[in-house]
């Protein structure tokens, strides 16, 4: 556990700022925004619904108390790094899945940021922020004006990106379990590799991935299409997950000459 705790975060932003050697412009609205962000996230890691269960209504409430702050792709850059500094994956202090209501407060944060007219995110999750479960998860973007991020992490944690409608998500890093699981209409390049469940029950997913692709992906996947330099490499593959897809998807490996071969089409 880390040596600091939400009270320490709260009393170091509104510490006065020491005077230094050189002239340093401090931006208030900024500093005055974070202050209001990380109350209402010490909040979220009170909240009392059993996520496991009701994740989007983690998501909405943070959404729901983030109405009343400006989030520009500026001030979620500078969350995420000061997040970075003083997160705590097992603080006792608070309820049980800390990682889980972090990422969906972070999944909240974007979507506030899309509907105030903000796209094209690009994120940076240094340690501790890797696996962080559902980050990512619940974002609707539309049909008309697609939400896109970019996000680079040495390991992002399961469930990232499940439930989101509308979203290229172009990902920099591995990544765990159930990745875009029941998403809708979503895009995923990633560089990196996957674990199972990749876009389990998603409808109209289009995922590219430069890396390894770990046991079955695309169970229940409607009109999707995987593309994948390494797929699980028994020999039954193609015929165990054919079971799985629905009317519509397609696999393809990804030859070392850049070719693509159609495994399975169902």
């Amino acid at each position: 556990m880390g040596s600091h705790n939400l009270q320490e975060i709260l009393r170091d932003l509104e510490a006065p700022v020491e005077e230094k050697t050189i002239n340093v412009t401090i931006d208030k609205n900024l500093e005055n925004n974070i202050k209001k962000i990380f109350e209402i996230y010490k909040l979220q890691l009170e909240y009392e619904p059993d996520i496991i269960f009701a994740h989007d209504s983690t998501f909405e409430a943070s959404l729901r108390d983030l109405s009343r702050v400006q989030i520009t792709p500026n001030i979620l850059t500078e969350f995420l790094l000061c997040l970075s500094v003083r997160y705590e994956p097992y603080n006792i202090k608070f309820f049980q899945n800390t990682d889980l209501r972090t990422g969906l407060f972070i999944s909240a944060l974007v979507q506030r940021a899309y509907d105030l007219n903000y796209n094209n995110f690009k994120l940076i999750l240094l340690e501790p922020l890797d696996r962080l479960r559902y980050m990512l998860g619940c974002l609707k973007g539309k049909s008309h004006r697609r939400l896109k991020v970019s996000v680079t992490c040495s390991y992002f944690g399961n469930y990232f990106g499940g439930d989101a409608e509308y979203v290229d998500f172009n990902l920099r890093g591995s990544v765990g379990e159930s990745c875009l699981a029941a998403s809708e209409s979503c895009s995923l390049h990633l560089f990196g590799n996957v674990s199972g469940g990749l876009g389990s029950n998603a409808r109209n997913l289009n995922a590219y991935v430069s890396g390894r692709v770990s046991d079955l992906p695309m169970v229940h996947a409607a009109t999707s299409v995987l593309k994948a330099r390494q797929l699980p490499g028994d020999n039954d593959f193609a015929i165990t997950i054919k079971q799985f897809l629905y009317a519509g998807s397609k696999i393809y490996k990804i030859k070392d000459d850049g070719s693509e071969e159609l495994l399975i089409s169902k």
